[in-house]
């Protein structure tokens, strides 16, 4: 499952913290993060069968990540846009985040489950189109997986518990922060949907993409995983 980890306001330096991996299969084409040829204020990973991403930062601060939500059942039908168009979209735009997200709301129906969030300095909020209406993100820690914000799955928890221990004494340590983002089993029966522990742990080891971003005033700082 993918993950996103991250801490806001607390640190002395950095006011958004935020670690993330991608859990995608092998066979579909990505490129690891750095800066985009055709975009080049934009540094991100880059989903090659859709042109989208799944987390991305512009030179002016502007960044958003975005995780799939995991549905019960198939869709009846495939969705018209791809998710990861939408994180590109917020890249490329000027708008505020709330604004932003609150027409995305009112999209939703156009793609498949997401969460995504929507930052620029100063503002950053949280939205999904499978039951929860825009909202800025609280000062705090706070864990985002393939259900909603902070749900309590035991990857999430185990995530957000990892960060604030990483956290502890102001460092920021870029290895702790890949650490973090290692597989926890999961237990049968605490995840929402009801999803085997036995399959989480297979998806836990799919992942092909880790990442972690550390903001503070000037240029983004990022590193792909080796």
């Amino acid at each position: 499952m993918c993950l996103v980890v991250l801490s806001l306001g607390e640190h002395p330096d950095y006011p958004l913290i935020l670690a993330a991996n991608r859990d995608e299969f092998y066979a579909r084409p990505t490129r690891d993060a750095g800066w985009w040829p055709d975009r080049p204020d934009v540094v991100g990973g880059r989903d090659l069968q859709a042109g989208g991403t799944w987390l991305g930062i512009t030179r002016s601060r502007r960044f958003a990540a975005l995780t799939n939500y995991r549905e019960s059942a198939r869709p009846a039908a495939r969705a018209r846009h791809s998710r990861g168009l939408l994180v590109n979209d917020w890249l490329a735009g000027d708008d505020e985040p709330m604004p932003a997200a609150r027409g995305l709301a009112d999209a939703g129906v156009d793609y498949s489950g997401f969460n995504l969030l929507l930052g620029r300095p100063g503002a950053l909020v949280y939205l999904s189109n499978r039951g929860a209406d825009p909202r800025p993100v609280t000062v705090g820690v706070h864990g985002l997986s393939n259900h909603l914000l902070d749900t309590d799955w035991p990857k999430v928890r185990a995530g957000r518990e990892r960060l604030v221990a990483a956290l502890a004494d102001d460092a920021v340590d870029i290895e702790r922060l890949f650490g973090l983002l290692g597989g926890t089993q999961a237990v049968d029966g605490a995840l929402p949907d009801g999803l085997a522990a036995r399959l989480a742990d297979a998806l836990d080891h799919r992942c092909r993409h880790r990442c972690w971003r550390a903001y503070r005033p000037g240029a983004p700082a990022y590193r792909p995983a080796p």
